[in-house]
C-alpha cells in the first residue's frame, strides 16, 4: 500500500499480472493519500510505464525477470522510477527517443502517452538503457505549475 488509493488500485492490477507473469517485483512507496495528479494523469503515467516494464521483462527466462519501482515524495516533488531487467537487443535508442523492436501495429504508443502527461504536468522523463537493464524515471511536481498566459489560453492546470 502506498498511501494513495488510486495508486494502489493501478499497482494491485498490475502486480497481478506482473505474478501471473513469474516476475519478481520490490517496490519502495511512500505517497499521501492525495496528490496533485488526477487519476487519469496517474493511470497514464503509472499504468503504462508498469505495462512496459511487464512487457520488456516477460521476454526473459523466468528466473531473469525483476522489476523494481519506487513511487516517493521528496520535497515538492513526486518521484517515481520503474527499473525492469531486459533483453539486450530489445530497445534501440534514437536520438533522444528509443524505440522497441517489437513489429506489431500501435506499438510504443504508451510511452508517448507517458512523456504528453508528464509535460502537461510540468515535469521531467528520463529513460535510461544499458546492458539488460531499463529503467524509466519521472519527477512531477507536487503542485501543478500554471506558465504565465496558460490562463489565457485556457490551460489552467
Amino acid at each position: 500500500k502506498t498511501g494513495n488509493v488510486t495508486v494502489d488500485a493501478i499497482l494491485s492490477a498490475k502486480l497481478a499480472q506482473a505474478r501471473a507473469a513469474g516476475i519478481a517485483v520490490t517496490a519502495e512507496t511512500n505517497l499521501p493519500p492525495e496528490l496533485s495528479l488526477t487519476d487519469l494523469e496517474l493511470s497514464i503515467v503509472i499504468g503504462n510505464l508498469l505495462d512496459n516494464a511487464i512487457e520488456g521483462t516477460r521476454q526473459l527466462q523466468e528466473n531473469e525477470r525483476h522489476i523494481f519501482f519506487k513511487f516517493v515524495l521528496k520535497k515538492d516533488n513526486f518521484f517515481l522510477m520503474i527499473q525492469n531487467s531486459c533483453q539486450e537487443n530489445a530497445v534501440i535508442r534514437k536520438g533522444n527517443y528509443f524505440l522497441s523492436t517489437k513489429k506489431e501495429k500501435g506499438h510504443g504508443m504508451g510511452i508517448l502517452s507517458v512523456k504528453r502527461a508528464v509535460e502537461e504536468c510540468k515535469g521531467d522523463l528520463c529513460i535510461d538503457v544499458q546492458k539488460g537493464r531499463f529503467q524509466v524515471s519521472v519527477i512531477l511536481p507536487k503542485q501543478k505549475v500554471t506558465i504565465k498566459g496558460d490562463e489565457a489560453n485556457g490551460k489552467n492546470n
